[in-house]
């Protein structure tokens, strides 16, 4: 495993987490519309 920069580290945890509330955002959109529809 290549030695990797704290910043370097904390950056992509933090990509990670966007994406985690992105996707977390779609769902909760997709479920808003299906409640409309109900």
């Amino acid at each position: 495993m290549k030695k990797i920069k704290i910043t370097d580290e904390f950056t992509w945890h933090r990509k990670a987490q966007g994406e985690a509330g992105v996707r977390q955002g779609e769902a909760g959109v997709r479920q808003g519309e299906a409640e409309v529809r109900q």
